[in-house]
């Protein structure tokens, strides 16, 4: 299953997981780049293959 989420719903979805005694297979973090032209990049495809 795969969430798209932020915030306190991120938050309250990892105490959800820890509850329950599992383990997230990966999270990410994605920023909108569009508004800040210093930022180049955050994560690439290869660093998200290598998870």
């Amino acid at each position: 299953m795969a969430l798209l989420c932020f915030g306190e719903t991120l938050n309250a979805i990892e105490e959800i997981i820890e509850q329950a005694r599992a383990m997230p297979v990966a999270t990410a973090v994605i920023i909108n780049k569009s508004n800040w032209r210093d930022i180049v990049s955050i994560l690439t495809p290869d660093d998200l293959r290598s998870v």
